[in-house]
């Protein structure tokens, strides 16, 4: 595949924007998940 060359020389050198970006995603799916699951827990 010839791009996987590419997203190795991207990971390689991230970008602290993009890093913060990942980040708060993941915090923000972290949360989600958590209300979800204080809801079912309230059923």
């Amino acid at each position: 595949m010839p791009f996987l060359p590419h997203l190795r020389s991207r990971r390689r050198t991230p970008k602290p924007g993009e890093v913060l970006t990942q980040m708060l995603v993941i915090a923000a799916l972290l949360l989600g998940i958590a209300r979800i699951l204080s809801l079912i827990g309230r059923w």
